[in-house]
Order: structure tokens, then sequence, then C-alpha cells
């Protein structure tokens, strides 16, 4: 049962996704969107090829790119960071004379995750900090 309700929440992301792109990509039909969206990762070149993206740049050109479009002196840049519980805290003292784990955790680190900017403001400071 839970298979199903993750696998409906997941399908219903992914149209939403392929939807973001078919009408932001005039260039790009569903069907090639669909094509596309295997999971696979794309080199900046390739995406260009693909129709992906406009152009290759870094994220200071983007940042002027964006200044440029909003007629902005300046800009905010949010970056997001998961907060380590205490028992991670923990656990990574354990850890941190594992090279294998340590290794594990320098790989994972470049994974994408799904964060979310809830509309009604920040978390309070954790204690930690």
């Amino acid at each position: 049962q839970d298979r199903v309700v993750w696998k409906g929440i997941l399908d219903d992301a992914f149209d939403r996704f392929v939807g973001v792109i078919v009408d932001n990509r005039p260039s790009l039909d569903e069907a090639l969107v669909r094509q596309l969206a295997t999971g696979q990762i794309y080199t900046a070149g390739q995406a260009l090829d693909h129709g992906l993206v406009d152009e290759i740049g870094y994220e200071e050109d983007a940042i002027e790119f964006l200044k440029e479009q909003l007629n902005l002196e300046s800009v905010q840049v949010v970056t997001y960071r998961v907060r380590p519980g205490w028992i991670d805290l923990l656990l990574d003292q354990v850890e941190s004379r594992d090279p294998e784990r340590q290794l594990s955790k320098w790989l994972e680190a470049g994974v994408p995750r799904g964060m979310y900017l809830s509309s009604w403001g920040a978390l309070p400071p954790s204690p930690l900090e």
C-alpha cells in the first residue's frame, strides 16, 4: 500500500516536472522531454545540445543575468544545508575514524536532495549553533 502511495506522489511530481520543461522550452515537445528525463545525469555540453539549458556558465554568471533581468543592483543568495542532529554529531565522532565511511559520506555530499523553502519563514536557529 505504501508503495502505491509513493508511486502516485512520484508520478505526479514527475508529470509536473515534465510540464514545467515543456511549458518553458518551446523547442522541446513532451515526448522528447520524457525521453530525456530518465534520471540520467547530463554534462553541461550535453544539456546544451539537448536544449535543456540556454548557455553554460557559473553561479556568478547566473546571478549577474538575474540582476540584469530584474534590474537589481544586488541579490541575496540563499544556501541550504542540512543541520545535523545531536545523534548525527555523536555518531560522526565514532565514524570519523572509519576511512570507508568517510569516503562514503564524501561521495554522498554531492548527491542532490529535495529541499523546500516554506512560505512562512525560516525555522528558529538550532541550539547547537
